[in-house]
């Protein structure tokens, strides 16, 4: 039976001010030291590209809410990525939902593999990259 994918999502606490975390992941410069090469300008509306291993990867920011939330479409294949920040006393909670996946057997064309598959592999890839993103502090 071929079932949907579930999103990824992956949290990391964060010893610093929202404020600094913000800066971290929605400028282009500082998002390609912890993510990918990016021309992102955190806009609602704006198109950017990612530089993914499968080459530019066209995206668009939906939603902009400085120090809470940034959104974003990322390819032509339906996902959404959301990047979301909280506090917890003196620290930052900064979680990432990538949804907008099909079902399990389905291709990624870019990556002509089946999105479970994909899935699992970008889940991985999203925890070294928080943990990356972490070390920047």
């Amino acid at each position: 039976m071929n079932q949907a994918v579930e999103d990824i999502n992956h949290s990391v606490t964060i010893e610093a001010p929202i404020e600094e975390v913000w800066e971290r992941i929605s400028t282009a410069r500082s998002l390609s030291q912890w993510f990918m090469p990016n021309d992102l300008i955190a806009r609602p509306g704006y198109q950017f590209h990612l530089q993914s291993p499968f080459g530019p990867s066209p995206c668009t920011v939906l939603s902009v809410l400085p120090e809470k939330e940034l959104s974003f479409r990322w390819d032509e294949d339906g996902w959404i990525v959301t990047f979301s920040l909280s506090t917890m006393n003196d620290l930052t909670i900064f979680t990432v939902n990538h949804g907008g996946w099909k079902n399990a057997d389905d291709l990624v064309p870019k990556a002509n593999q089946p999105q479970g598959q994909v899935r699992n592999f970008m889940s991985q890839g999203w925890y070294g990259m928080l943990q990356k993103l972490k070390k920047t502090f």
